[in-house]
């Protein structure tokens, strides 16, 4: 499983790397094979009504060793 985030204030900054390619890359860390059967879900959190918001790409499949 792998997790990747990016967060922002009041959708005028935003910084981090939610995006897909950075959660496999977190989950194929100090690992080495072939992910499959991949999963992919984006969970978002919103806080103070949108003034704080999070979100989070989750990978999550099995490992095929070569």
């Amino acid at each position: 499983e792998g997790k990747s985030c990016a967060q922002g204030v009041l959708g005028l900054v935003a910084w981090g790397d939610g995006s897909y390619a950075a959660a496999v890359k977190d989950a194929m860390k100090d690992k080495d094979g072939l992910l499959y059967d991949v999963r992919a879900d984006v969970k978002v959190n919103a806080y103070l009504i949108g003034l704080y918001t999070r979100v989070c790409t989750v990978v999550s499949g099995r490992l095929a060793k070569p």
